[in-house]
């Protein structure tokens, strides 16, 4: 007679913990994908601070109002960011968009035609406001190009200035020329098809929307896009507890009270271009980074510039001091230079630097 097994009994209690561990694993790694800490590299080269701050002071103070009030002051403003961009080495495209009313400008750096990695970032504001923060993103931009153009990746890298906030489209929108058609986008065009049907006829409704599109519909069809990187509000730093905030209730030690970080926001099934972001950063950079993927729409405009890469599938990072959760003065008359921190700022975009050139790596 075969003698019985006796299993050990499980408790119920210890199955739950169990099931309870692995959700929290699954969340750490689904949502804050963390990565391994890894040795500082050496030395890395930053933009020069200084620099930093003369070209946010130049476009807050001489580029005044970029609300889209004035359309010019948006022109004269973007023909001297591609005269800055060119100036620091790369290669600035005039991009085919008709009759645009709010202006783009596009560069590019490394070798080949076709980009491995784009950057965004907005140089418009708010009404009645300078808009040092945003145009610190712009300023971590061109920092991007003279180091890239320096050391160049192995791929290219586009880098895209826009003009997006919704201010700025809403007063330079001419409805004659947004009125929003399927004829916008056709549907036999490479985005229409991978929009799907019934979504060609939402995109091109206002004038930034047709700089992002237009640039994400020409790379659509054979760009090997490792990641689209959106560069926003940036340069807002505090170590003070309490500094920093997030919508919406968060539970005691899950995510920072101190607003001494940037933020990589991706959305689900995100997770692998946010890793090897976050993990480069953390080897070049002493900004500390937080990563956060969340589901579509969290923190989303429908203005917002990245959507038009998302829609062509490339996966797309924002990279931001978190805006009006960590800085008051956000959005107002007293969003000024002397507000930002730009030597994290310069810290940060040369950390940014080596990142892009990880990423641009095939």
């Amino acid at each position: 007679m075969a003698k019985r097994i006796r299993l050990p009994r499980i408790h119920p209690g210890w199955l739950a913990a169990a099931a309870g561990a692995a959700l929290t694993g699954w969340v750490a790694w689904t949502v804050f994908q963390p990565v391994p800490p890894r040795r500082r590299r050496g030395s890395v080269a930053t933009p020069d601070e200084a620099a930093l701050r003369g070209f946010v002071e130049k476009l807050t103070a001489e580029f005044a109002p970029r609300d889209g009030s004035d359309r010019a002051v948006l022109h004269r403003a973007a023909d001297w960011l591609a005269g800055e961009m060119q100036a620091a080495g790369a290669r600035v495209v005039t991009p085919g968009l008709g009759a645009q009313l709010v202006p783009a400008v596009i560069g590019s750096v490394g070798p080949g035609p076709r980009p491995r990695v784009i950057v965004t970032a907005r140089f418009d504001t708010p009404a009645g406001s300078p808009g040092a923060a945003d145009a610190a993103s712009a300023a971590v931009l061109l920092g991007l190009a003279r180091l890239l153009a320096d050391e160049p990746p192995a791929s290219a890298v586009d880098l895209v200035l826009l003009a997006d906030s919704s201010a700025a489209t809403a007063n330079a929108a001419d409805p004659a020329s947004t009125a929003t058609t399927d004829d916008s986008l056709p549907a036999a065009s490479p985005v229409a098809g991978r929009l799907g049907d019934g979504h060609a006829g939402r995109w091109a409704t206002d004038q930034m929307r047709r700089a992002a599109v237009a640039h994400a519909r020409a790379l659509a069809d054979d760009a090997d896009v490792a990641a689209v990187l959106c560069l926003e509000t940036l340069g807002c730093f505090n170590d003070e507890r309490g500094s920093q905030h997030f919508p919406g209730p968060v539970p005691d030690n899950i995510l920072p009270d101190r607003g001494d970080f940037v933020a990589l926001i991706g959305r689900f099934g995100e997770g692998r271009p946010v890793r090897r972001l976050k993990a480069a950063l953390r080897e070049a950079s002493s900004v500390p980074v937080l990563s956060i993927n969340g589901t579509a729409g969290a923190g989303e405009a429908a203005h917002d510039e990245h959507l038009a890469y998302r829609r062509v599938r490339f996966p797309v990072v924002r990279l931001t001091d978190t805006g009006p959760w960590r800085n008051a003065r956000l959005g107002t008359a007293a969003d000024t230079a002397d507000s930002l921190d730009f030597a994290r700022l310069a810290d940060f975009a040369g950390g940014l630097a080596h990142a892009i050139r990880s990423l641009a790596a095939r």
